[in-house]
């Protein structure tokens, strides 16, 4: 079952407060502590998602003698 995200314009508290009492979260996290560091995460990883954050790689090539 796909974890609950957050919608636009939700905020941390009601994201988080939908999560902790969403029934496939509660069958698949049923301690409390655990479901609420994954509801926690799913928001950060939309907040971090919905602020631009990009990742650049630059590939540096090495040549050896």
């Amino acid at each position: 079952m796909p974890l609950p995200s957050p919608n636009q314009g939700e905020s941390q508290d009601d994201f988080v407060g939908r999560c902790m009492d969403h029934d496939a979260m509660n069958q698949e996290y049923p301690d409390q502590t655990q479901r609420a560091a994954v509801c926690y995460s799913q928001w950060q990883r939309h907040s971090q998602n919905n602020q631009g954050l990009h990742v650049n790689f630059h590939v540096i090539r090495v040549e050896q003698d």
